[in-house]
C-alpha cells in the first residue's frame, strides 16, 4: 500500500472509508489540497523575496555607506596633500629667497674684506713713508 501526502500510511481501513466516498469528493479533496499547497508556496515564496529584497536593500545601503566614507577620506586626502603642495612650495621661494640674500651678503663680505685689506695695505704703505727707519 502507500501513503498520504502528510506521510501517514493508507490502511485497508482508509481504502474502505475512501471506498465509500465517490470520485467526486476525491478529486474535490485533492483539488483543496492543491489550492492549500500552491497558497503556501506562493507565502512562501512571497516571503523569501521580502527577506532576499530586504538583505539587498541592507547591503546596497552598507556599501552605500561603506562608499562615502571612503569619499570622505579621498577628499581629506587631496586636501592634505594639496597643502602639503602648498607649503613645500611656500618653503621653495623662501629657500631661495634665503640663498639669493645669503649670496649678496657673501659678496659684500667679500668686497668688505677687499676694502679692508687695501686700506691696511696703504696704511702699511703710509707708515713707511712717514716713519723713515733708522740705518745703523
Amino acid at each position: 500500500m502507500g501513503s498520504f501526502p502528510n506521510g501517514q500510511q493508507i490502511s485497508s481501513v482508509h481504502c474502505f472509508v475512501l471506498g465509500r466516498y465517490n470520485t467526486v469528493h476525491i478529486f474535490s479533496w485533492l483539488k483543496e489540497m492543491l489550492v492549500i499547497v500552491r497558497n503556501s508556496l506562493e507565502t512562501f515564496l512571497l516571503s523569501s523575496l521580502h527577506k532576499s529584497l530586504s538583505q539587498e536593500a541592507s547591503m546596497r545601503e552598507q556599501f552605500n555607506n561603506t562608499l562615502n566614507v571612503v569619499e570622505d577620506q579621498l577628499q581629506q586626502r587631496d586636501t592634505i596633500v594639496m597643502q602639503t603642495h602648498r607649503y613645500s612650495e611656500e618653503l621653495a621661494l623662501q629657500l631661495k629667497s634665503v640663498m639669493e640674500e645669503r649670496g649678496s651678503l657673501e659678496a659684500q663680505l667679500q668686497q668688505a674684506r677687499q676694502g679692508q685689506q687695501e686700506a691696511q695695505d696703504k696704511a702699511k704703505v703710509g707708515n713707511r713713508a712717514s716713519c723713515p727707519r733708522l740705518l745703523t
